[in-house]
């Protein structure tokens, strides 16, 4: 065998070996981003299911305690835990708002494939970014749907602790 020959071989073998590296790397980053978004989908609706609950567990609650109370207690009015209990009616359609948006959210970043040939270019040469379609539009509805996804449930929250101080201001009323 020649040297150039030998040479040709070498860089092949190299070459191959740098390809099958390459491919590999895709295939492991891929599966870390996908278990990354995996975390952070499973987070968020714990998240959102904490609010519910919490919402809706002092939704019943008050309703439970206005019966109590009017049944022991006749002078208490159930007029003073109305505020109380509209704020967490209002912090139980914010969530619901919220998980709304998150599903939107999903839907539309699900709806935005990386093309083929950047795919395909980004095994080769692996780059910082992984490619994707991701045109202004895209980005705006993306942007969009998690900002209000975000917002309904930093309100939901507001609406939980406003009740609970509203709920703490009835209390102190009727003594």
């Amino acid at each position: 065998m020649s040297p150039e020959e030998r040479s040709f071989e070498e860089w092949k073998f190299f070459r191959e070996t740098e390809r099958t590296a390459n491919v590999e790397f895709a295939r492991q980053e891929g599966e870390r981003a996908l278990q990354f978004d995996r975390h952070n989908v499973g987070y968020a609706q714990l998240a959102l299911r904490s609010v519910f609950l919490a919402n809706g567990g002092a939704v019943v609650s008050t309703l439970a305690l206005i019966g109590a109370l009017s049944g022991r207690k006749p002078d208490v009015s159930p007029a003073a835990f109305v505020t109380p209990f509209s704020w967490f009616g209002v912090g139980l359609f914010l969530t619901l708002g919220a998980m709304l948006f998150a599903f939107l959210n999903y839907r539309i970043a699900s709806g935005i494939p990386a093309e083929p040939q950047k795919l395909a270019q980004h095994i080769i040469t692996p780059r910082d970014h992984w490619p994707s379609d991701y045109s202004p539009d895209a980005h705006r509805r993306h942007g969009g749907s998690y900002g209000l996804a975000l917002g309904a449930a930093i309100g939901a929250l507001v609406c939980f602790a406003l009740g609970c101080i509203t709920l703490g201001g009835a209390f102190l009323a009727m003594r």
